[in-house]
């Protein structure tokens, strides 16, 4: 326990995307914007739901969805025991009113291009435990885990004074910023390690004043392999994979 290592592949591939206006804060998105039919016998979704300011006074508050699916290519070559452990805690974070995953989550950001060394030194390789800082709430549909992180609604203590301090940084630059996020449940009990990371995925200049399907901001790219220490393994490919955005039909 307490030792860094290597993590397997993400065992989450990145699959679409969605930024939603909405005048109010919107909690249980996918209430209101159901997933597009899937497969029968497909595990639930892994969805990670950013609840962010408005962008200017009068301006609409946003959503942004990143909606990952079960890759399970990659769990070739992982240890039988570690992949039982991933599996278990998915399960958990899965089952009915489950806030598992909410309490759990971490999040490892690294950014890529954009920052001086200065702002890279503060956020990069800097793993934490999301609902220690921000609200963060989970809703559990019967194909999905869906998990919601409010970027405005900090908590008292040292990490979220940390959080806010980071948040206050990167906020107004992310229209230049090449983010990369890694998320992973945290695990308390020697049983529950090691930790794998669940999904990744990297925004690129995310341009938060537009939420058309068409905004190039808005395409997401795959980051190379991570690490649980938060350091970045060798890429299997210096090839960036694209995911387009989602094609949900909106609440009527």
């Amino acid at each position: 326990k307490g030792v860094k290592e290597v993590s397997s592949p993400s065992g989450y591939e990145l699959v679409s995307t969605l930024l939603i206006p909405s005048d109010e804060k919107i909690q249980h998105v996918l209430k209101q914007w159901p997933l597009p039919p899937r497969p029968a016998g497909t595990p639930p979704a892994f969805v990670i739901v950013f609840l962010l300011p408005s962008t200017a006074s009068g301006a609409p508050r946003l959503h942004l969805l990143l909606r990952f699916e079960r890759d399970f290519s990659k769990d070739e070559g992982m240890e039988p025991r570690d992949l039982k452990v991933f599996d278990s805690l998915i399960e958990q974070s899965s089952a009915a009113n489950s806030t598992f995953a909410a309490d759990r989550i971490k999040i490892l950001p690294f950014i890529v291009h954009g920052a001086n060394w200065v702002t890279c030194k503060l956020v990069n390789n800097q793993p934490g435990l999301i609902c220690a800082a921000l609200e963060t709430e989970q809703f559990n549909g019967p194909n999905y885990t869906e998990i919601d992180i409010d970027v405005e609604g900090f908590k008292a203590g040292a990490f979220a004074v940390l959080a806010k301090k980071i948040l206050d940084i990167v906020r107004p630059k992310v229209a230049t910023l090449v983010i990369d996020l890694a998320f992973m449940e945290q695990g308390n009990e020697e049983s529950e390690l090691p930790e794998r990371i669940i999904a990744v995925a990297r925004l690129m200049k995310l341009n938060l004043s537009t939420s058309k399907p068409t905004d190039p901001a808005r395409k997401n790219y795959m980051p190379s392999r991570w690490s649980s220490s938060g350091e970045r393994s060798t890429p299997r490919s210096k090839k960036s994979r694209l995911s387009g955005n989602f094609s949900w039909r909106g609440p009527s």
